[in-house]
């Protein structure tokens, strides 16, 4: 597929996105730019399209740094601080909703300026709170410990959800360092985070107490 074909206006985003893969497998990130900048103007809907391009993305691989996904959301970063005009505010809410609950589903990834950026995009804190929590605790019940705790601070869900299911994981995974943060400014969950631990040194401990939380 040559960059010419990505000229005609409402291009597929599927399509889009198997020019970006294509490029990424052949490591022609320079390519990759100019195919996203041309790529991304001729979207119908740029904010939906890119949703549908990310969802389609592989994950991590060997040997590289960053995600096809980041780069290309990094693109789209760039490319949109030119268009102000373009915001989730300019759509209808439901559709805005739609949007925002689709790139929720897309945080699980750990490196930062990915999951800042689709949340700022996409304004994912102004989100129900109770969507939200519903996206962190399926990534516990992925294993995913370590990005659900991570999230939930990012988005200031401390106090929405349960101190013990979110932090006992970790700190038998060795992360309390991680635990402390997720309390860290909310006194009621520090005092809770001490006497959790304090319990577990008590001699009437029953260690089955946390065996469910156990890997």
């Amino acid at each position: 597929m040559s960059l010419t074909s990505l000229e005609e206006k409402g291009l597929d985003p599927l399509q889009l996105s198997e020019k970006f893969f294509e490029l990424w497998h052949q490591n022609n990130l320079q390519m990759l730019h100019l195919a996203a900048i041309q790529g991304f103007s001729k979207l119908s809907e740029p904010l939906e399209a890119l949703l549908t391009i990310l969802e389609s993305c592989p994950g991590k691989q060997k040997g590289r740094s960053h995600t096809l996904g980041y780069h290309i959301l990094m693109e789209f970063q760039t490319w949109m601080k030119e268009r102000p005009q373009m915001s989730l505010s300019s759509l209808a809410e439901d559709k805005a909703v739609e949007l925002q609950r689709r790139a929720l589903g897309l945080l699980t990834d750990t490196q930062p300026n990915f999951v800042d950026t689709l949340m700022n995009i996409y304004q994912i804190k102004t989100l129900d709170p109770s969507i939200q929590c519903m996206h962190i605790y399926k990534l516990q019940a992925l294993n995913c410990y370590k990005e659900a705790v991570t999230l939930s601070i990012k988005l200031g869900l401390q106090t929405e959800l349960n101190m013990e299911k979110m932090l006992i994981p970790l700190i038998l995974q060795d992360k309390l360092p991680l635990a402390e943060s997720f309390v860290k400014g909310h006194r009621q969950l520090e005092k809770q985070l001490v006497m959790l631990l304090d319990s577990w040194c008590y001699p009437d401990f029953n260690v089955e107490e946390i065996r469910k939380y156990a890997m």
